[in-house]
């Protein structure tokens, strides 16, 4: 089924039937979007983990582009995106990136899964349904989340996943997924299980799902606009969860205007906001706004949909 997301994103994530016939470019693999035509295809090669699929945005697509569709439909699947210097700055939201099904309408696996959509500007992914048993490999997460989880933080996304592997670094939590997002205006439907996520500028729409969940901001976040869905609702029939989600300290740094982060469902009792920073430049403890003051003037508000930012839901790293 298509998934209408909420407020900031018009678009729908259409489904996509794996068959024999859709184009399945394997491992290495550069996929030009010039954004002229439609196109779908399918990453079905599991050796993508080494050998990424790359969608090099071509600067002939002019802001107004035909849609890209492509289907994850296996394990361990790495999917990065390359602009151009001429087409850095264009809209990409025609790009829509989902769970693939077999002909029975079953999803397909997309554990493992890795997206690095740093150089694109606005994609729309469902990963709704998705079967995400693998776990994204330790050595594939940018350096902020070990640096943070070495300070013990979520130490039940590790105890409480049956999939950690004894070879996985105590400090590095157990992800199914991994997302970058881009730098324009996204949406994002996570799995039931364990997803990461980059937060990036832009008017960004993400619904978590059903396992415990990691969100950070570690770069940049300026003029950002984040809708912030933790606990799966939204048409992901996950739910609970113990989620984190991190303010590190280079965004603190770097980050020149105001940027506001919207949480519909924060709970206290098993989410967490973690800030790699010191509390005096915190303001808003015990009420529903949390204001951050960044280094560069500017301010990072968290604002709760209802539930107050209570001194057991914050840490300072």
């Amino acid at each position: 089924m298509s998934f209408a997301p909420p407020d900031f994103v018009d678009t729908t994530v259409r489904q996509i039937t794996v068959e024999d016939s859709l184009p399945q470019p394997p491992g290495g693999t550069t996929i030009v979007f010039t954004g002229l035509s439609s196109g779908t295809a399918a990453i079905t090669d599991p050796n993508t983990g080494t050998a990424p699929v790359n969608v090099l945005l071509d600067p002939q697509f002019d802001g107004l582009p035909q849609n890209l569709f492509i289907a994850i439909a296996t394990a361990k699947v790495e999917l990065a995106f390359v602009a151009t210097k001429a087409s850095s700055t264009l809209a990409t939201t025609g790009v829509q990136i989902r769970v693939g099904v077999d002909e029975q309408g079953n999803s397909l696996q997309v554990g493992g899964l890795v997206i690095r959509g740093k150089s694109a500007n606005g994609l729309s992914i469902s990963l709704e349904g998705g079967l995400a048993t693998e776990l994204v490999l330790p050595e594939k997460l940018p350096p902020v989340f070990p640096r943070i989880f070495a300070a013990g933080l979520s130490a039940a996304s590790l105890a409480s996943n049956a999939l950690a592997s004894a070879s996985l670094q105590a400090d590095v939590p157990a992800l199914n997924t991994f997302i970058e997002l881009s730098r324009g205006n996204d949406y994002l439907l996570g799995t039931e299980f364990n997803d990461g996520v980059v937060l990036s500028k832009g008017k960004d729409v993400i619904i978590g799902g059903g396992g415990d969940d990691v969100f950070v901001a570690d770069s940049v976040i300026s003029k950002a606009k984040v809708k912030l869905t933790m606990d799966g609702s939204g048409g992901n029939a996950g739910a609970n969860g113990e989620d984190d989600l991190i303010i590190a300290r280079r965004a603190i740094r770097r980050s020149k205007k105001r940027t506001k982060i919207i949480i519909d469902d924060f709970d206290t009792a098993r989410d967490d906001i973690i800030l790699e920073t010191s509390p005096q430049r915190v303001t808003g403890i015990g009420t529903d706004e949390l204001t951050i003051a960044t280094k560069k003037g500017g301010v990072i508000e968290i604002i709760s949909g209802g539930t107050p930012f209570n001194q057991g839901g914050i840490e300072f790293v």
